[in-house]
């Protein structure tokens, strides 16, 4: 439950600096990598995402983003879950 709420979660990161994606046509989940599940998430518990882009490379027209995901859990030491989140960006 706690890997499919990602998308959701992600919407609430706030980027200071936006990148500028002039000519975007659209963006893809491309999947994901290192999928760790640490913690279980208590029923109730109140829970946050953070990202951290850790590469970023070029495929063509496209724009491979790879994001370090922590999803942490309110009042624990721990994290519910980490995992490593390709997203696709094509652009014209």
């Amino acid at each position: 439950l706690t890997l499919s709420m990602l998308v959701k979660l992600s919407e609430s990161i706030v980027d200071n600096d936006p990148p500028d994606l002039t000519g975007l046509l659209m963006g893809v989940n491309y999947g994901l990598n290192k999928v760790r599940f640490i913690n279980p998430v208590p029923s109730g518990a109140r829970i946050r995402a953070t990202a951290e882009t850790i590469d970023v490379a070029l495929k063509g027209s496209s724009v491979d983003q790879t994001r370090k995901m922590v999803v942490e859990i309110e009042g624990q030491d721990k994290p519910a879950l980490i995992a490593e989140w390709i997203g696709r960006l094509v652009f014209a």
